[in-house]
């Protein structure tokens, strides 16, 4: 069977189950069988190539097999990450394949570098600077912890003084984490106010610029809204 057999099919995404017969369900295999030869995550644009379909019938049939993998208690996952799409293996099953290839020693991460991690999940692209100023404390023996993990990778340098390193997780870092995709993270709690030191370093502004923008938009808030600024500015 070659890849111009695979019909072109464009439509709502359905359940896999109800595409058993369709010809669609042929480029679902496909693209799964793709991805477990492939040695690193494949971008969709050259699932796309390979295939010879459109990146949007590619991204629909994606969608398909995560959610099929998803909902059939399999063991394989489907992860989207920021170097392309990958089969993971299912998070509820960490504890057997640690205790197989002996990793369970070697994969808990000491409290300061799950902190300084956390910051960086958070506030990507961020520098090591504002880890610090978060933390209370030096985190360069985290950050090259982490990096030495591959669960983080400078992306750039920020634009204040000194250009210094910014930092971002990497797809790695959703493996370790058993995450499908960047956007399962937990939300954070709506009151959790970034001071104004912070956004004048990240945007490369002066402090006073910050502060007219944030007191001319206090005239438009609720009083529930001035409070939480209120509090963000003081805490600068």
């Amino acid at each position: 069977m070659t890849t111009h057999e695979i019909a072109e099919v464009e439509q709502p995404a359905l359940d896999f189950k109800e595409i058993a017969t369709n010809k669609q369900r042929t480029l679902v295999q496909a693209i799964e069988a793709i991805l477990f030869v492939a040695n690193e995550p494949v971008e969709i644009r050259s699932l796309a190539q390979a295939l010879e379909k459109s990146p949007k019938t590619v991204a629909l049939s994606i969608e398909l097999l995560t959610k099929d993998l998803r909902n059939s208690a399999r063991g394989i996952r489907v992860q989207s990450g920021p170097d392309g799409i990958t089969l993971v293996s299912a998070p509820e099953q960490s504890n057997h394949i640690e205790h197989f290839m002996g990793l369970a020693a070697h994969r808990k991460l000491s409290r300061s570098a799950l902190e300084t991690l956390s910051i960086i999940a958070y506030r990507q692209p961020t520098t090591r600077g504002q880890i610090d100023e978060i933390r209370g404390v030096g985190s360069d023996s985290a950050l090259a912890t982490l990096r030495l993990r591959g669960l983080v990778e400078p992306a750039g340098r920020a634009s204040g003084p000194g250009r210094p390193l910014l930092f971002k997780t990497t797809q790695k870092f959703l493996s370790h984490f058993g995450l499908e995709k960047a956007t399962d993270m937990p939300n954070l709690p709506d009151f959790i106010e970034i001071p104004i030191s912070e956004i004048a370093e990240q945007l490369g502004m002066d402090e006073s610029i910050i502060g007219k923008v944030i007191d001319a938009t206090e005239g438009s808030l609720t009083d529930q809204s001035r409070s939480k600024y209120g509090e963000a500015a003081g805490g600068a």
